[in-house]
């Protein structure tokens, strides 16, 4: 728990644009319950995915990148 609150506040813009979005999709869960039953928790997971990708880096890039040097 105390490692995530650092990297939260190491990196506030991600941290607030992950509540932004999960907030912004629980409101459109509720306004369109239809969603729940397409996306599931799926759509939420690859909102996560993406912002923690752009936070941290892509892991797989990074190894490319040393196979090419």
């Amino acid at each position: 728990m105390k490692y995530s609150l650092i990297m939260a506040g190491g990196k506030p813009l991600q941290s607030f644009g992950l509540i932004l979005a999960l907030g912004g999709l629980g409101w459109l869960y509720v306004k369109v319950p239809g969603l729940v039953p397409v996306f599931g928790t799926s759509l939420i997971s690859f909102v996560i995915l993406k912002i923690t990708l752009r936070s941290f880096g892509n892991p797989l890039q990074s190894a490319r990148a040393d196979i090419r040097e």
